[in-house]
């Protein structure tokens, strides 16, 4: 697995990857199946490029992966799930930080077993309005 900073070039297949792991990721939230291809390529070079640093991993040839960094702050990790689930913590602050919706088992089993651990419970912001972890 190679991991590297965002290329322009690769903007497209990120956003591909993106798109796909958050309809199976959230198929319950209606808001979340209603955004297009378009809508979350416009969303990403808008809102993620402007504010994050964004690193992705490729597997034979494919992105992978991709890492959204805003400081300590894992603002987006999205993982095809047929790669292989390393994470290279080494390339990032010592204290990452992260929120995902409890819903997702997959992902905090993922992230546990990278040592984060839960810190406060709540409920995210607008759209989702989901119970959550930090």
């Amino acid at each position: 697995m190679n991991s590297r900073v965002l290329k322009q070039s690769d903007i497209e297949a990120v956003v591909s990857l993106w798109h796909q792991t958050k309809r199976e990721a959230y198929t319950y939230l209606p808001l979340e199946q209603e955004h297009t291809l378009d809508d979350d390529l416009k969303f990403f070079r808008e809102h993620l490029l402007s504010r994050c640093k964004i690193w992705v991993a490729q597997c034979d040839g494919e992105i992978a992966r991709f890492l959204a960094m805003s400081g300590e702050y894992i603002d987006r990790l999205y993982v095809n799930v047929d790669s292989p689930h390393r994470f290279c913590t080494e390339l990032f602050p010592k204290h990452l930080r992260l929120h995902t919706l409890q819903k997702k088992p997959r992902a905090k089993a993922f992230y546990e077993n990278h040592l984060f651990r839960a810190v406060t419970f709540g409920i995210s912001s607008a759209p989702e309005c989901e119970p959550d972890v930090e």
